[in-house]
């Protein structure tokens, strides 16, 4: 009962993570929308500054030709032609005060249109920050109930054993059933396949053993937990068959080379999984993501962005989990992994 409350509330966590990802990319959109108006706005008022005085100017010099000012003008002309030439300026002047005219009338309902967009955008934004705001406590809230569920798990050895079992029998089934299990499927393993194919053309993967200790990391920070045997509470041992990687909460998890989606979903006791393959029987496992949107089949390129370091908490650092295969063998990341995150 307790591991699957323990899930559940994993689960929430997850999606009220995803859930900030994408306000908080709402409010990026709306935010630079508002700039963008904001610079409309101000553009449109300085225009209409411009035609109000051109508009004032030519009102002034109308009054002054009244009472028949227009025709003196003409029959002051020295010859026909020069009354032709008077009668097309003064034509072609009152047409330029026409389209001007009729331009300010436009520009007055454009920024009146501008304005009430600005208004809408910044209730928007200030609708989103509010959500935000409760999304974050929502999160939090939860985040002490897993706390505090971990707590009584790790007081008894039967549960934290019974936890331990239970997420590396979840990974390694993930591990079978996405990457073994298809490799030995005669014509269905794909890790074999020199190349594949990105919207009908194709694509190659990389010389993925060729750059082992210059891979780049999946998300700028550094490791805090390593590859191989550990020890745990109740003088027990577990094997750890990646990387734990802490990086600042909101930093981009970034696809450390070119490859294939194999896999996105969630993982017991990991979080949101992301598995890629990158050719030759090569995989990299990435674990703890929030906002994933790729989906399996899809081609990634090295420096793609997948998804983010969880928000929320009172940390304003989370850890990333990260393996490294060839097949069925997990490969100590720090060994493929250089100092430089991928950009």
């Amino acid at each position: 009962r307790l591991m699957a409350e323990l899930d559940d509330l994993e689960r929430q966590m997850s999606r009220l993570e995803d859930r900030l990802v994408r306000i908080e990319g709402d409010i990026d959109a709306v935010g630079q929308r508002l700039n963008l108006g904001e610079r409309d706005v101000r553009a449109l008022e300085r225009r209409l500054s411009r035609l109000k005085k051109y508009l004032g100017r030519r009102l002034r010099a109308i009054y002054r030709l009244k009472d028949a000012g227009l025709i003196q003008v003409l029959v002051g002309a020295e010859s026909i032609h020069d009354m032709v030439r008077r009668y097309r300026y003064l034509t072609a002047i009152l047409k330029l005060d026409q389209e001007a005219l009729e331009e300010y009338g436009r520009r007055r309902m454009e920024l009146q249109a501008r304005q009430d967009r600005l208004k809408a955008d910044r209730t928007d934004l200030y609708r989103l920050r509010v959500d935000v705001g409760l999304q974050k406590e929502k999160l939090n809230q939860v985040r002490r109930k897993k706390t505090a569920l971990l707590m009584k798990v790790h007081r008894r050895k039967e549960l934290y054993l019974a936890l331990m079992r239970n997420r590396e029998e979840s990974r390694q089934r993930l591990i079978k059933e996405v990457i073994i299990r298809p490799e030995r499927s005669p014509g269905t393993g794909a890790g074999s396949v020199p190349k594949a194919e990105e919207a009908g053309r194709p694509v190659k993967f990389p010389d993925f053993a060729s750059l082992k200790g210059k891979l780049p990391r999946p998300v700028p920070g550094r490791i805090t937990g390593r590859f191989g045997r550990r020890p745990g509470p109740f003088n027990t041992f577990t094997t750890r068959h990646g990387l734990v990687l802490t990086a600042k909460a909101g930093s981009k998890v970034k696809a450390v080379t070119d490859g294939r989606i194999l896999f996105v979903g969630w993982l017991k006791g990991y979080g949101n999984v992301i598995i890629i393959e990158h050719g030759r029987r090569y995989y990299t496992l990435t674990a703890g993501l929030s906002g994933l949107k790729h989906k399996v089949g899809q081609w990634v390129k090295k420096g793609q962005t997948l998804g983010f370091i969880p928000k929320g908490g009172e940390s304003g650092k989370k850890d990333l989990y990260f393996e490294v295969r060839h097949g069925g063998q997990a490969l100590n990341p720090a060994h493929w992994l250089g100092r430089k995150p991928a950009g």
